[in-house]
């Protein structure tokens, strides 16, 4: 296979973390209203949205400690302080932190934000995630202050934890409520290695976690690079042609044979001229 054939890969959560300049650049593409900076002198990229709440971070040398590539964060105010926060590592496919920037736009927007028809109680509580996996059929193993949800096959694992409870004052009425913090880990199922991270911090909502569990219940295909698929994930997935490098490729064989077949005229055979033989001699009459 060519190195820069591109490919499907089928399901997506599996494809690898793929090109993810390339994956910020779409976005902005996409999202004008959004803008960017670089801090001087570090390795990361900044897209800012125009209400200055949101904000998602690229870093394009992961720390080789935590391996964190994308942060996504919410402010109270633009200059306030950090609402919530979600990270994916270095392994993450880069269309999985790129849904929930995309569910910001929407919440941004004023659009229902999880677009799943999962009601959202603005928190990532164990109700609204755990009733929408299981309806998905997901298996589940409660341990008291946490709960852990299984794939139908065993890919994915999301864990939620219950942290220090906090005074919470829906329609004025005081309520205690735990703030409740959010793990997700997906790799090839029956092993623990080629996996990726994903956290949400407590006071996250449950619409970006929503998105992400999205990606992985209903899976679109990935498009990468042939070299951009990880070897140890290839006997785990399914890869097809880009139909749209396929197209591209058929036109300029039929490019390259129109070409050929219109080339430069041959050129004609020379035709030597026939030899016109003598007339019959005139006899002369004295």
């Amino acid at each position: 296979m060519d190195p820069d054939d591109r490919v499907h890969v089928i399901p997506g959560y599996l494809a690898g973390p793929g090109d993810p300049d390339a994956a910020l650049e779409q976005f902005l593409s996409d999202h004008a209203a959004w803008s960017r900076y670089r801090p001087a002198g570090g390795d990361t990229t900044v897209l800012v949205s125009d209400d200055l709440l949101f904000r998602v971070q690229l870093d394009h040398e992961p720390d080789l400690n935590d391996q964190i590539r994308w942060t996504i964060v919410e402010y109270a105010d633009p200059v306030g302080d950090v609402v919530w926060r979600a990270t994916f590592d270095a392994a993450t496919p880069h269309e999985i932190p790129m849904a929930v920037a995309r569910a910001l736009t929407a919440t941004f927007h004023g659009f229902d934000p999880t677009r799943l028809h999962v009601a959202s109680d603005g928190h990532a509580s164990k109700q609204t995630v755990g009733d929408y996996l299981r309806n998905e059929g997901w298996s589940i193993a409660d341990h008291g202050d946490a709960m852990a949800f299984r794939s139908l096959d065993g890919s994915a694992v999301l864990s939620q934890h219950d942290l220090a409870p906090y005074l919470d004052e829906p329609g004025g009425e005081a309520a205690w409520s735990l703030a409740t913090a959010t793990d997700l880990h997906v790799g090839p199922p029956g092993t623990s290695e080629h996996h990726w991270h994903a956290e949400f911090s407590a006071f996250a909502p449950a619409y970006p976690v929503l998105a992400v569990l999205h990606e992985l219940i209903e899976p679109m295909p990935a498009k990468r690079r042939s070299t951009e698929l990880p070897q140890a994930l290839r006997e785990h997935v399914t890869t097809r042609p880009d139909p749209r490098a396929l197209r591209s490729s058929a036109a300029s064989r039929r490019t390259s044979k129109t070409s050929t077949a219109l080339g430069s005229p041959p050129e004609a055979p020379s035709v030597t001229p026939p030899t016109v033989p003598p007339g019959p001699a005139t006899r002369r009459h004295s």
